[in-house]
């Protein structure tokens, strides 16, 4: 038996139920037996918190995956990610690849530069397991280790630098 216990957390959007494609998406995961928390709408960065905090009140549960719910996932989404944390426990943060829904349709995950500019990878094997320095969060798994560590808030929009 794995010793990776994932909770899963959907986060909703303001129009309720996602497509239908995604609504049963989310219904194949469910079926698969995964614990998932209930969540009404709120904006995203408390609803990530929010789960967050769902996971350090559940002791029994060692990761939260967090989904997003105008993404499409595979039925098995859980069990990827969660191999890829048993193939290197060390591993405490794995993201699904997801791509920008529109032009130019590039993927979400970007290196940085020491100067701290970001770019995104040229070439990639698909399917592997690639270290990054910043994802898109569509997909998210994250040890709770992570959220013991740092401070609360863990998500937060900054609005300091807006004109």
């Amino acid at each position: 038996m794995s010793k990776v216990r994932v909770l899963v957390g959907v986060l909703p959007e303001r129009g309720g139920v996602p497509t239908a494609d995604i609504f049963f998406d989310f219904i194949a995961i469910a079926n698969r037996g995964h614990a998932f928390v209930r969540l009404p709408y709120m904006r995203t960065d408390l609803a990530r918190n929010t789960l967050a905090e769902h996971l350090l009140n559940e002791s029994r549960f060692t990761h939260l995956l967090m989904l997003d719910c105008d993404h499409r996932h595979p039925a098995d989404i859980v069990e990827r990610l969660q191999a890829r944390v048993e193939e290197d426990p060390e591993r405490l943060v794995v993201a699904g690849l997801a791509f920008r829904r529109g032009v130019p349709f590039d993927p979400c995950m970007y290196l940085a530069d020491a100067d701290g500019s970001v770019y995104v990878p040229e070439q990639w094997e698909p399917g592997s397991v690639l270290k990054v320095d910043l994802v898109g969060s569509a997909a998210l798994l994250i040890h709770r280790s992570v959220f013991e560590r740092l401070a609360r808030p863990w998500f937060a929009y900054d609005y300091s630098h807006a004109t």
